[in-house]
């Protein structure tokens, strides 16, 4: 259903509840002739039952003009959508190749970012198809004992690969959570030669109250999947299952892998990463934002910079042919 076609079905209930239908679509319900705060409650009552979905609270106060009020119904099918294409878009807690048809010998394992679902990396997998395997996993939810969880991601690692040297990466929060991983790894005599960080910061006690819908307050626009993910029931659980794990969570100590951290071009710096290995710390500026760094007008960048850092592993010999 296009946006169109919603606002001539929200102009017919506006008619029932008003008898007014000359209403410009960016004119103000509440402007003309008192159509008062009553008759939005029962525009607003009408319009859930037609569409079948629910409204949020603060998405009733928003509910002002045909513009604004199809912007949010479309919205809501869309999340209600989603909602219901659950298993479309949960892995679940195995590693899974998202490059299922790929049979390359370097595989690449993917640590969720913030918003907990590894489903965040399928754009990248699919335009790095011929390169590698691209294994995703969600984060696991179902954990108070963290130290416990991160063994089972490191258990899930090596029932895909039974011996390293080990290539990780991780998006945002995701590569607080692949460095924690590689700890865990290193104690148990793998090898993980590299992680690929896409414009992550170290987690520490600066970082324990941002998540992920705290960037909106920074001005930094949030993708509508991402936020509409965020809406659903398994997204939201998820997201803050991640994000009680990371207000607890102090990157610290060293470990043997080479970093590599593609960040946004205006935020250059070490992001704290470089005291946190034995090894080579590298920095690759690319364009965009922290939120924006998957969407179609930056992704080929990202997919270049991680397709070119690749083969400078291959060439270091840290990933064998």
């Amino acid at each position: 259903m296009t946006e169109h076609e919603i606002k001539e079905i929200l102009r017919g209930i506006v008619w029932e509840v008003t008898e007014i239908n000359d209403f410009q679509d960016d004119e103000k319900f509440m402007d003309r002739f008192g159509v008062d705060s009553m008759s939005i409650i029962e525009i607003v009552a009408r319009t859930e039952k037609k569409f079948e979905i629910k409204f949020q609270e603060h998405q009733i106060t928003q509910f002002t003009n045909f513009n604004e009020a199809s912007r949010i119904v479309l919205d809501r099918i869309i999340i209600e959508t989603i909602s219901k294409e659950e298993d479309l878009w949960k892995i679940g807690d195995k590693f899974v190749n998202l490059n299922e048809k790929v049979d390359s010998n370097i595989n690449i394992f993917c640590f969720p970012p913030g918003l907990g679902l590894g489903m965040a990396y399928l754009d990248i997998a699919k335009r790095l198809e011929n390169e590698c395997n691209f294994y995703a996993i969600d984060f696991l939810e179902d954990y108070d004992n963290y130290a416990e969880m991160l063994q089972e991601f490191a258990n899930q690692v090596v029932m895909i690969q039974d011996k390293g040297p080990y290539l990780f990466l991780g998006y945002s929060s995701g590569a607080s959570l692949a460095f924690e991983v590689t700890k865990v790894m290193e104690l148990k005599g793998y090898i993980v030669s590299d992680i690929i960080m896409l414009d992550s910061y170290l987690w520490d006690s600066d970082m324990r109250n941002t998540d992920m819908r705290k960037l909106l307050e920074s001005g930094e626009e949030m993708p509508d999947l991402v936020r509409r993910l965020l809406e659903t029931p398994f997204g939201s659980s998820i997201h803050d299952s991640f994000t009680r794990y990371l207000k607890q969570l102090n990157n610290s100590g060293v470990i043997c892998a080479n970093i590599h951290n593609l960040v946004v071009k205006h935020r250059l710096n070490d992001k704290g990463w470089a005291e946190g290995t034995e090894n080579n710390y590298l920095e690759y500026a690319i364009p965009g934002t922290h939120l924006s760094l998957i969407l179609p007008e930056y992704i080929e960048i990202l997919v270049n910079t991680i397709s070119r850092i690749l083969k400078d592993i291959q060439e270091t010999n840290l990933i064998k042919n």
